[in-house]
C-alpha cells in the first residue's frame, strides 16, 4: 500500500479500537528483538494493519507504525497485493515493497529479515449472537472493496479473528544466485501458498459454483464411461443415461453456501444456549495442526440427528473449515434438505444395490472432494446407535476414501475420530421403542418441527477429538505392497478389502478411545448394577468417585475426558436432571433411578462402558469368592478378552491385556476392592463396603458374560451341526428375551440380535466353530471347555436358569 495510507495517525487505531474486539487472546509469535520484523497480509487493507498495530502493542512486539530497520522511511508491511495509488485496484505480482527488502539483504548479507504473516477476518469466529446482516458480511475467500469492509467491521468488528503466524525468515528463502527478479517470485509463492493454507483451514477452500463442478465431474473419464456402460445395458439410450448420471450428482452433491452458514450460526447458537448448559470441546489443537498439511475425514460416532449440526458448528466456532457431510438420503425433506445441502450435507444412499452408474457418479464426487482438499464428514457406523455402544463398522465410505488416495496419493488424508457424549438425547425414547420391536419412524418435517416444539434442558455436550489417522502411514504399516499396486478403479488387490476392514475398526477405536465421563453416566453405570436401581447414599457416592478415581489412576486413553467436581456434584446434578430421587430414610438416604428413567439411563451407561471392561471382567472372576494366583486371572480373562475386544472395540492385543491386567489388579488392591496375601490375591471382606463395590463393578460385564454363556448353552443343548449361524442367532436372541423378562434384566442390548451374531463370529473366527456341507455349525469339546470355564464366574442360580431356558423348545 501507498506511502499516504501507511503513515495513518495512530488516533485512527484508537477509534477503530473503540469498537473492535477479538474474540480471543491472539497467541504471540516468537519474534528475535535483534532483527527487522516485517508483517505481511495477503490483501493491502488500513484496517488490518491497525489491528497489526493493536497486536503489536498489546504483545510488546515491534510497533507497526515505526519505521522497520530494514526500510528506514517506511513502515513495516508487506502486502501480496498491492496498490500503486489509494484509489486504484489491488494488483497481484510481485509488490515493490518486497523488491526492495530483496535489495537490502543482497546489499546487507549479514542480516535477514523476519516475514511474520498475518491473517485478519471479520466477523469469522462465531461465538457471539450476530445479526443475519453481520453473518453475511463475515470474511469468506472474497475480498472486500472499501465500503464493504467499512460497514462489515461496523456489523462484525466486536467478533474479530485474527491469527499471527511464527516468523519466516526471509534470508533462509534466499538462494546463492542473487537474481532479484527469481528470487522475489520465490517469496511471493512461498506466502501465497501459507496464506492459502491458513484461510483453507479456516474456512475451507475456494468454493466453486456447484453447477460447474457437476459440469466437470460428467466429462470425468470413470464417469463417460459409466455412462457408455448404461446406455448398453438399458434401454434409455445415451442421453437418457447422460440425463440419469446428471440426476444422480444433483441428487448427491453439497451446495455450501457462507451466507447460509452464517446465518444457520446465529440460529444454533440460539439453540444450543436454549436446550444445553455448554458444550465442552477437547483435543482440538492436533486437529487444527493435522489441518495445515492434510484433507481431514471426521469420522464421529452416531449418537443423534444433532451430531451433524453440532460437529459443524464446533468447527467452525474452533477456526476450522468447515466439513462436507455425508448425510443419509432420507434428510434430503423438503426446506430442511436444501438448508442442509447448504450448510455443506451431501446425500448418500443406504444402498446402492448394484447400480454402477450411481456408484461411479458418487465415486467421482468423493475423489472430485478430496483432490479439492476439502474437509469430509461420515459416519462409518452406518446409522444412530440405539443401545449408546458404538457399532460395528459399515466400511463403504471408508473404501471409497481409501479408492481416492490410490487413484492420487499426492495429497494426504488423515482420519479425525470424534466421540459426542450426551447427558440426554432427543431420540432416547423413540430408541426404547424401537428396541422393543416397534417399527422406526421415518423422518419428516412435522416430526422435526415437534421435537423443536418440545425444547428444555438436555445437560452439557461433550465432543472430544481422538487420536488423528494418517492414511498414507496407516498403508505403510499394515499393507507396505499398497506402493507397488497400479491401482485403477477397476481393479481390487488381495490386501485391499482386509485392510479396509482393519482401517473400519481403527477408526472405531479411537473414537472409543475418546470417550467422555460425565456425571450421568457414572449415575447410571453405578445404580444400574443393583437389582433395584436404588443404592444407600453413601455407598452410591463411594461407587461414583471410585468409577472416576480407576480412571484418573489408570487411564483408558490420554484422550479420555472426565468430569468436574466430585461424587456429590455429580449426584446433585442427576438430581437437577430429573434422573435420581431421594427417598429420606432414619437409617440413610437413599437414592433410586426415577422409574421412567430406569431402561434409559441404559444407554448412557453403555456409552463409557468399554472404559470398564477389564477391570468388570477382573472383578467378575472373583465374584464368586475366587482366590487367584496373577497367572490364573490372566488365563481367565485370556479366554473372555477376544470376544469382549471384538465386541466392545478395546484398543489392546492379548499381550496388553495381560499387562493391563496385572496394572487393573494393583488398582484393586490399593482401593481395597481385591487383597494380596502369599502370592494370590481375593476379595475384600463380605460385610465391608468394599466387597459391595467390586460386587458392583462385576455386574457391568456380568450380563455380557451370560449373553455368552447362553448362546453356548444353546449350541450344546442343540449339538454339533444342528443349527445354522440364522438359526443360532434367532434361537439365543429369543431365549435371552425371555431371561431378561424372567430376570428382571432391565438392558435392551442383552436381546439385542446384532451382539450375538457377533459373538458367533468371533467364535468362527477363532476356529471354535465350522461350517459343515449343510451349512451347520459343527463344533467340538472346546465349546463345553468354555461352559467350563463360564462355571467359574457365573452364579450358580443364573446358570441354572440359562440351562432351564435353553432347553425350551422354540415355538
Amino acid at each position: 500500500m501507498n506511502q499516504w495510507l501507511s503513515g495513518a495517525p495512530r488516533w485512527m487505531r484508537k477509534l477503530m479500537f473503540l469498537w473492535v474486539r477479538f474474540e480471543k487472546p491472539v497467541k504471540a509469535p516468537e519474534i528475535d528483538p535483534n532483527k527487522p520484523v516485517i508483517y505481511v497480509t495477503e490483501h493491502p487493507s488500513l484496517s488490518d494493519r491497525l489491528v497489526i498495530d493493536e497486536l503489536a502493542k498489546k504483545n510488546q512486539l515491534p510497533r507497526g507504525y515505526k519505521p522497520s530497520a530494514a526500510l528506514p522511511n517506511k513502515f513495516p508491511f508487506l502486502s501480496l497485493r498491492w496498490r500503486p495509488h489509494p484509489f486504484a485496484e489491488a494488483r497481484s505480482g510481485i509488490a515493490p515493497r518486497l523488491r526492495e527488502l530483496l535489495d537490502y539483504l543482497t546489499e546487507h548479507p549479514e542480516e535477514d529479515i523476519q516475514l511474520v504473516p498475518v491473517s485478519v477476518m471479520w466477523g469469522r469466529k462465531p461465538n457471539k449472537q450476530q445479526t443475519f446482516f453481520g453473518a453475511w458480511l463475515s470474511d469468506a475467500w472474497t475480498s472486500m472493496g472499501p465500503v464493504r469492509k467499512l460497514i462489515t467491521i461496523l456489523f462484525n468488528g466486536r467478533n474479530t479473528y485474527a491469527e499471527m503466524n511464527q516468523p519466516i525468515s526471509l534470508r533462509s528463502l534466499l538462494a546463492d544466485d542473487n537474481n532479484t527478479e527469481l528470487l522475489a517470485r520465490k517469496v511471493n509463492r512461498v506466502l501465497r501458498v501459507h496464506f492459502r493454507r491458513v484461510r483453507t483451514a479456516i474456512i475451507g477452500p475456494d468454493l466453486s459454483h456447484r453447477r460447474m463442478l457437476i459440469n466437470s465431474l460428467m466429462q470425468s473419464q470413470n464417469v463417460r464411461i459409466a455412462i457408455d456402460q448404461q446406455a448398453k445395458t438399458h434401454k434409455q439410450g445415451r442421453d437418457g443415461a447422460e440425463r440419469q448420471a446428471r440426476k444422480y450428482f444433483e441428487e448427491i452433491a453439497a451446495n455450501l453456501s457462507y451466507p447460509t452458514v452464517r446465518m444457520l450460526d446465529v440460529l444454533l447458537t440460539w439453540l444450543w444456549n436454549k436446550i444445553y448448559d455448554g458444550v465442552s470441546v477437547n483435543n482440538v489443537e492436533q486437529v487444527k495442526q493435522a489441518a495445515q498439511d492434510a484433507t481431514l475425514v471426521y469420522v464421529p460416532c452416531h449418537r443423534s440427528h444433532i451430531d451433524y449440526l453440532l460437529v459443524s458448528y464446533s468447527l467452525y466456532y474452533n477456526g476450522l473449515s468447515l466439513p462436507h457431510i455425508a448425510a443419509g438420503v432420507n434428510l434430503n425433506m423438503p426446506i430442511v434438505g436444501s438448508i442442509l445441502r447448504r450448510a455443506g450435507a451431501f446425500y448418500i444412499r443406504r444402498s446402492f444395490r448394484g447400480d454402477k452408474l450411481y456408484t461411479a457418479v458418487f465415486n467421482e464426487y468423493m475423489h472430485a472432494m478430496f483432490a479439492r482438499g476439502f474437509a469430509i464428514e461420515y459416519y462409518v457406523e452406518g446409522g444412530r446407535s440405539r443401545t449408546g455402544r458404538t457399532l460395528d463398522p459399515k466400511a463403504g465410505t471408508i473404501n471409497m476414501t481409501m479408492k481416492s488416495f490410490l487413484r492420487d496419493p499426492s495429497r494426504p488424508i488423515k482420519f479425525v475420530p470424534i466421540y459426542i457424549g450426551y447427558e440426554k438425547l432427543f431420540e432416547g425414547n423413540s430408541y426404547l421403542s424401537e428396541l422393543r420391536g416397534k417399527a422406526k419412524k421415518k423422518e419428516s418435517l412435522l416430526g422435526l418441527l415437534g421435537t423443536v416444539r418440545r425444547l428444555r434442558n438436555y445437560g452439557r455436550v461433550a465432543m472430544n477429538f481422538g487420536e488423528p489417522i494418517d492414511l498414507e502411514q496407516f498403508l505403510n504399516q499394515r499393507a507396505p505392497q499398497w506402493r507397488d499396486t497400479q491401482w485403477s478403479d477397476d481393479s481390487k488387490p488381495e490386501w485391499f478389502t482386509g485392510t479396509v476392514d482393519q482401517l473400519a475398526k481403527t477408526v472405531v477405536t479411537r473414537i472409543n478411545q475418546a470417550a467422555d465421563i460425565n456425571p450421568i453416566n457414572l449415575l447410571a453405570t453405578s445404580m444400574l448394577a443393583t437389582p433395584r436401581q436404588a443404592m444407600d447414599e453413601t455407598e452410591l457416592l463411594r461407587q461414583m468417585q471410585l468409577l472416576a478415581d480407576l480412571q484418573r489412576e489408570q487411564p483408558f486413553s490420554e484422550y479420555v475426558s472426565l468430569p468436574e467436581g466430585d461424587a456429590k456434584d455429580w449426584l446433585a446434578y442427576g438430581e437437577k436432571m430429573n434422573v435420581i430421587r431421594q427417598h429420606k430414610q432414619n437409617l440413610g438416604d437413599v437414592w433410586q433411578i426415577v422409574p421412567e428413567q430406569a431402561v434409559l439411563q441404559t444407554y448412557y451407561r453403555n456409552n463409557t462402558l468399554h472404559l470398564f471392561a477389564l477391570p468388570s471382567l477382573i472383578a467378575c472372576i472373583f465374584a464368586k469368592g475366587a482366590r487367584l494366583s496373577l497367572e490364573r486371572v490372566q488365563k481367565r480373562i485370556a479366554t473372555l478378552y477376544p470376544y469382549v475386544k471384538s465386541e466392545l472395540f478395546l484398543p489392546w492385543d492379548d499381550d496388553q491385556a495381560n499387562q493391563f491386567c496385572e496394572h487393573w489388579l494393583a488398582r484393586l488392591v490399593e482401593h481395597e476392592l481385591l487383597q494380596y496375601q502369599d502370592g494370590e490375591y481375593e476379595m475384600a471382606d463380605e460385610l465391608s463396603v468394599n466387597h459391595r463395590c467390586l460386587w458392583h463393578l462385576a455386574q457391568l460385564m456380568m450380563p455380557t458374560l451370560e449373553r455368552y454363556y447362553l448362546t453356548l448353552s444353546v449350541l450344546s443343548k442343540s449339538g454339533s451341526g444342528a443349527l445354522s449361524a440364522g438359526e443360532l442367532e434367532q434361537r439365543a436372541q429369543q431365549m435371552a428375551e425371555r431371561l431378561s423378562l424372567l430376570n428382571g434384566i432391565h438392558s435392551p442390548e442383552f436381546f439385542d440380535r446384532a451382539l450375538f451374531k457377533k459373538f458367533i463370529q468371533g467364535l468362527r473366527s477363532g476356529g471354535i466353530l465350522t461350517t459343515n456341507d449343510e451349512g451347520k455349525l459343527a463344533f467340538d469339546e472346546r465349546i463345553e471347555d468354555m461352559l467350563t470355564s463360564a462355571n467359574q464366574v457365573l452364579r450358580r442360580s443364573v446358570r441354572q436358569t440359562i440351562r432351564q431356558v435353553a432347553a425350551l423348545k422354540e415355538g
